[in-house]
């Protein structure tokens, strides 16, 4: 949850740069806002495969997650250069204020911290278990 200072300041980053990063629900949050100012984006990496993106993550964002995940809509996307899965959020920029971007921001950090454990319990379920016997 970000405080009404973090959220003050976001804006008027945005307003000035049209675009700002800040981290949320343990990931590096990228907010943009179009050149009009009518639209916003947010992004957050979800999940890092390290070098790969084993098939059960891959098989999992295509899922309805066990999760509730439709307070806003979001989507995900699969980055196999940098092999990450980013949680996206497109939606209309209003007169930003602070306690209705706030309330976005923690729904945003609440799918975000969902869909990284999420992914991450698929990820273990692709690892070998060996038995040392003597």
């Amino acid at each position: 949850m970000l405080s009404i200072n973090e959220l003050k300041s976001l804006i008027t980053d945005l307003q000035q740069n049209k675009v700002t990063e800040f981290s949320l629900a343990g990931s590096v949050v990228t907010l943009k806002v179009s050149d009009s100012n009518k639209a916003i984006n947010l992004s957050a990496p979800v999940y890092w495969g390290g070098n790969f993106i084993p098939i059960s993550v891959r098989e999992a964002i295509k899922k309805r997650p066990p999760f509730d995940d439709r307070v806003i809509e979001t989507y995900l996307t699969l980055d196999d250069e940098a092999f990450q899965v980013i949680l996206h959020y497109d939606g209309q920029a209003q007169a930003a204020k602070p306690e209705v971007f706030g309330a976005l921001m923690d729904e945003f950090g609440y799918l975000v911290d969902h869909w990284r454990e999420w992914l991450d319990e698929k990820d273990r379920d692709d690892l070998v278990h060996v038995v040392n016997r003597p």
